[in-house]
């Protein structure tokens, strides 16, 4: 029996509008929908154009970078009190929101006022450093509430001259000179701005040593609200040095009865809702070592080590329409695999809730991407669903509100999946679920073969600087172990670097990079088709050019 469909309107703002989003497959029902791509990526905030500066006019970091370059999940909340939706990727350097009406009509780079301000504290002991705002709920009355990621890295105060907390100017593993905490913050204008109120929430019970090794917890997820039991929910990441064993990877999960109040916090001890933390500078140290496990929570189960979790509660009307699915997923992401988003739903009957989720999927999304728009690899991915705020069915009075307002629901008609670009771009492409087996879309960009080394001709297209275009000859000598290739005087294909180094294939003009391969390359290889980006600080300009073997 072939499969039916109920077609909806997937995003209005879309070069290909989508109509297709709940599947039934010979009328049964599936317990757990899986999630598609049903339209392409398209670029939401261009941080080279539209980036903000500080009130004092610096643009840029102290390495000479962009300062504000998008560096978390992408988070989002309607504030109640304006009928207006903020989109932040959160930057320790500086917190600014995009605006709008919804995430469907997002219009203004808001660089006036950022929505947050880190402390920037310079000792371990205020932790209150470099900070994250991460995990933001409104309220219907204005208020909110929201976790702040912070860390401090004594590696950058040894850079200022002070090297007490760090022997060097820059972290190396196992010797990061770094520790991470959660801190609180809050908001009494809806969201507009955020303050920072009590550090720290959430961190180890030690006190910073210099030298050590990267600790703490972070990367936090969202806040959830389980009106079976009346608790808030959240699941933070166990940080680890980069020396540190992969089995101590992972996040563990909290719930508080008020999240404004950082005395009710408690973590998932493995059996018990029994971790207390607590600021180590204000009880007697070293804590003995039978009692750490008062103050550390375990890790949750689950069968990916995705980083940066992301809960969602399914939407009251899409809960109903599907009573068999689960109550909730959690996204994240898989950093070892390319351009692909993990998703998993909460097991049932653990007696604590949200600590244990059941094998993950992954939604691939390398079809959707247009080359010539994305070069890099995804970052931070999440779900976002446009019509949170404005969900049918909800209760204006009761925490539902707050969930809906703080684009906690998931539903099935304008989800997102929002990610982060080489740390300049916010982008998106829209989402939905299917019943599993039911046929999926097929994205308009499927990968290309790999191009032939030593092929006689290979074929530049679409590259933003018109003279880099057009077809390049073999040349008869090799380059760093690789073929080179001409298409005139001016421009050449060559892997770039010095031997026996790993180079990197690079479209030069008179001698300067336009264009690179964002992968370095093996010995003898091909030009890549694909992954092609705009050499920092190089002449070349977007859109990115894609790269084939051709036969004249």
């Amino acid at each position: 029996m072939a499969p039916t469909a109920k077609s909806v309107l997937a995003g209005a703002n879309h070069a290909l509008q989508v109509l297709l989003v709940v599947a039934v497959v010979d009328g049964s029902s599936v317990r757990q929908p899986r999630l598609a791509a049903v339209g392409p990526a398209e670029i939401v905030v261009n941080m080279t154009r539209d980036h903000c500066c500080r009130p004092d006019g610096a643009c840029l970091n102290w390495a000479g970078h962009l300062g504000e370059q998008p560096d978390s999940v992408p988070g989002a909340w309607h504030n109640p009190l304006t009928n207006t939706t903020y989109l932040i990727s959160a930057t320790a350097w500086g917190h600014y929101a995009t605006v709008g009406p919804s995430l469907s009509d997002l219009r203004t780079r808001v660089c006036e006022t950022p929505v947050y301000v880190s402390v920037n504290k310079t000792t371990p002991q205020s932790y209150a450093n470099n900070q994250w705002l991460q995990a933001a709920r409104v309220f219907p009355n204005g208020t909110g509430v929201a976790l702040v990621h912070n860390e401090f890295h004594g590696d950058q105060i040894c850079r200022r001259g002070d090297c007490k907390y760090c022997s060097r100017n820059h972290s190396v593993p196992g010797i990061e000179c770094e520790t991470w905490t959660v801190d609180l913050g809050m908001t009494y204008d809806g969201g507009a701005t955020w303050t920072a109120t009590h550090s720290p929430v959430l961190t180890v019970p030690k006190r910073f040593q210099k030298d050590q090794a990267r600790s703490g917890y972070g990367a936090l997820g969202s806040l959830i609200f389980n009106s079976e039991d009346g608790w808030y929910y959240g699941h933070v990441a166990k940080a680890k040095s980069a020396g540190a064993p992969e089995n101590r990877t992972g996040f563990c999960t909290f719930r508080t009865r008020w999240p404004a109040d950082p005395s009710t916090y408690r973590g998932w001890n493995g059996t018990a809702w029994a971790t207390v933390w607590v600021d180590p500078y204000d009880v007697p140290q070293p804590i003995p070592a039978a009692d750490l496990y008062k103050y550390e929570c375990a890790l949750a189960t689950h069968s990916d080590r995705s980083a940066h979790p992301s809960p969602r509660v399914f939407a009251p009307d899409t809960a109903a329409a599907h009573p068999e699915w689960p109550s909730a997923v959690m996204f994240g992401w898989p950093e070892e695999m390319s351009n692909v988003m993990s998703y998993s739903f909460p097991e049932e009957g653990t007696g604590a809730p949200f600590t244990a989720w059941g094998n993950a999927s992954f939604l691939d999304v390398r079809d959707w991407l247009d080359p010539h728009q994305f070069a890099t690899p995804l970052m931070y991915p999440t779900v976002l669903d446009h019509d949170s705020p404005f969900s049918s069915g909800v209760d204006p009075s009761d925490e539902d509100a707050a969930t809906a307002l703080s684009y906690g629901f998931v539903g099935n008609n304008s989800m997102h999946l929002y990610f982060v670009v080489d740390r300049k771009y916010i982008a998106r492409l829209p989402v939905a679920w299917f019943l599993a087996g039911a046929p999926t879309p097929t994205g308009p960009y499927p990968a290309p073969p790999d191009n032939t080394p030593g092929c006689p001709v290979v074929r530049v297209t679409g590259a933003g600087m018109a003279g880099a275009n057009g077809d390049y000859r073999i040349e008869p000598d090799l380059h760093n172990d690789h073929h080179a290739y001409a298409k005139d005087g001016v421009h050449r294909v060559l892997c770039s670097g010095v031997a026996p180094l790993p180079c990197r294939w690079t479209i030069t003009q008179d001698g300067q990079a336009l264009y690179e391969a964002t992968a370095m390359s093996g010995t003898k290889l091909a030009p890549p088709p694909e992954g092609w980006a705009v050499v920092p600080s190089g002449r070349g300009v977007a859109p990115y050019p894609v790269v084939k073997c051709t036969d004249l």
